[in-house]
């Protein structure tokens, strides 16, 4: 890091389906990642949610609440097609963390 300061640790998304692994995203910054998530949101919520809770993610996503718009689809998807299952791995030392889409917000601040 320019300032001297501890790089955090790496971010792996990892969006589970019964059928396989379907996403993953890898990055040092938590904003870059959720953008990506938010892409694969986008790409798929039409298809795979109500109308009314794809239209709430769109929504999220146009005023560029992607961490939002990330937790919604994650806590509605599964009611109208196959359930999906976030989950973020840190690597912190020499020790991996697994957290599930609930912490998700701890990486926006």
């Amino acid at each position: 890091m320019i300032d001297g300061g501890v790089a955090p640790p790496p971010i792996t998304a990892i969006v589970h389906a019964v059928d396989g692994v379907r996403f993953v995203a890898t990055g040092d910054d938590p904003e870059a990642v959720v953008s990506r998530l938010a892409d694969y949101v986008c790409a798929r919520c039409d298809h795979v949610l109500w109308a009314d809770a794809a239209s709430d993610v769109r929504a999220m996503l146009d005023i560029g609440n992607l961490y939002g718009a990330v937790m919604l689809y994650f806590e509605r998807v599964g009611e109208r097609w196959d359930d999906e299952r976030l989950e973020l791995v840190t690597l912190d030392g020499d020790r991996a963390r697994w957290t599930f889409h609930e912490e998700m917000m701890a990486y926006a601040r």
